[in-house]
């Protein structure tokens, strides 16, 4: 037993301890990672914490009031005030209120009867329809029930003022919300999570490849021989950009074929649709790579900072936490992430079957986005080379 722990102390300190104190002394003077090690933590748990809120509040809500009389705007006001509805516009028809949830406008539509205030007047139950994107099934769940208590305390609120007994309105409530769900009738979760999936997975194996692929020419050696070709950095870059988009497709009809196939989720919108999507997707995605890769000098440090775009991908996007429960700053952050429009572009063709002009914005926001990251990656490549 002696003879162990003298060898454990003599490994210890003879082995082990140079290698440790080599490493400490590397991390200290590596100021960039330390940096990272120490700031970082802190930074992104404020960050995050800050923007992440499972509490459904201020969804977007469009209007089709029928009535229009001093009942029907009181139901509006206190829709309003609890919190959960946020109200964008006031449409005039129930097409206009059906296409602003498929365009991805609006996450709820309330429809008011052109009979509500008469019913309330007269004694007879009024009822308002409450139509629900179930594409998103946490939040469909949480409105559904906020709109049912509302109704709730409507009631309430009517049978006072008639001197009803408590008995008369558990009996049959004065007003009563109607609420429907449209897309996904029975809220299964698989139909809300895994169109937003599709996107995580195609970020994670085409930003992580391409933020290495200059790097390790670098670390190879390799780049010297390409600069000495008539290569332009555009061509150059573009060019490195292409089997990665031939890749990150073929992966994303992988995943959409094992989406179809394992977890039951049909496609009600178009195929092809998806494809120009995820082109665009990628060509932001990629961009993001190259510009990370121009930037970095190790692939250690380049995997740190895809790891930085990875996570508000994930928390900022919409593709967990619903972006309109989110403070201003905050959504200001989501809606400069290409991931934000390539997953709401996806739930919205394959749960709602939505047409390529109602993702008109969308398509825009990722052409620019794309356009943008591209640019910048290939001026850092210039700016590198010079």
């Amino acid at each position: 037993m002696i003879n162990f722990f003298e060898r454990l102390k003599e490994w210890t300190v003879n082995q082990v301890w140079p290698v440790a104190y080599k490493e400490f002394v590397h991390m200290i003077n590596d100021a960039s990672t330390l940096r990272i090690a120490l700031l970082l933590p802190t930074f992104q748990l404020i960050f995050f914490g800050y923007a992440i809120n499972l509490d459904v509040t201020n969804i977007a809500t469009v209007i089709y009031n029928q009535d229009r009389r001093p009942a029907s705007y009181e139901l509006v006001h206190k829709l309003v005030a609890t919190s959960y509805f946020n109200i964008k516009e006031e449409v005039f028809s129930k097409d206009d209120a059906l296409a602003a949830i498929r365009r991805g406008k609006a996450q709820v539509a309330v429809i008011i009867p052109p009979d509500y205030a008469t019913n309330i007047d007269f004694g007879r139950q009024a009822t308002f329809q409450v139509l629900v994107d179930g594409s998103q099934s946490s939040i469909a769940t949480q409105v559904m029930a906020a709109a049912v208590q509302l109704g709730g305390k409507i009631s309430q609120d009517v049978a006072s003022k008639r001197q009803l007994g408590a008995s008369s309105v558990s009996r049959k409530n004065p007003v009563e919300a109607k609420p429907h769900v449209l897309y996904n009738p029975d809220l299964i979760t698989a139909r809300f999570t895994i169109p937003g999936l599709l996107a995580i997975v195609l970020l994670n194996v085409t930003l992580f490849l391409t933020t290495f692929s200059l790097v390790k020419e670098r670390e190879q050696g390799t780049m010297d021989q390409l600069l000495v070709t008539p290569l332009q950095p555009s061509g150059l870059l573009v060019g490195k950009m292409v089997p990665y988009v031939g890749l990150g497709l073929f992966d994303f009809n992988l995943v959409v074929v094992a989406m179809i196939v394992i977890f039951k989720v049909p496609i009600h919108g178009s195929f092809f649709l998806m494809q120009v999507f995820a082109l665009l997707f990628l060509i932001s995605v990629l961009g993001t790579g190259l510009l990370i890769s121009t930037r970095s000098q190790t692939q250690m440090g380049a995997a740190q900072t895809a790891g930085l775009v990875v996570l508000p991908s994930i928390l900022l996007s919409g593709f967990v936490f619903s972006i309109d429960a989110m403070p201003p700053i905050m959504q200001f952050f989501s809606y400069l992430i290409p991931t934000t429009y390539f997953i709401s572009s996806l739930r919205a063709i394959i749960l709602r079957g939505a047409s390529f002009f109602e993702l008109l914005p969308a398509t825009g926001m990722l052409l620019l986005l794309g356009f943008i990251l591209v640019s910048a990656a290939i001026k850092s490549f210039k700016r590198k080379l010079g």
